[in-house]
């Protein structure tokens, strides 16, 4: 088993799964391509981007000390 990126086809980064790449008992849903995640020091998460090979973080929005009440 190896760790996959269900990445749409904006470059958004969908789910992380593990799964042994058979494509005949399993196929990814229309618009998703998984991409192998294979060093196991990156990290691919929910919202992140995946563009050229590489996964970035998704952004965060910052929350000020006055909106934590």
């Amino acid at each position: 088993m190896a760790r996959y990126a269900m990445v749409n086809s904006e470059g958004v980064v969908e789910n992380v799964c593990e799964w042994n790449g058979d494509t005949t008992t399993w196929q990814p849903p229309e618009g998703i391509t998984m991409v192998e995640i294979e060093d196991e020091f990156v990290t691919a998460e929910l919202g992140g981007k995946y563009k050229d090979g590489v996964f970035s973080f998704a952004e965060r929005e910052s929350v000020s000390e006055e909106g934590q009440e």
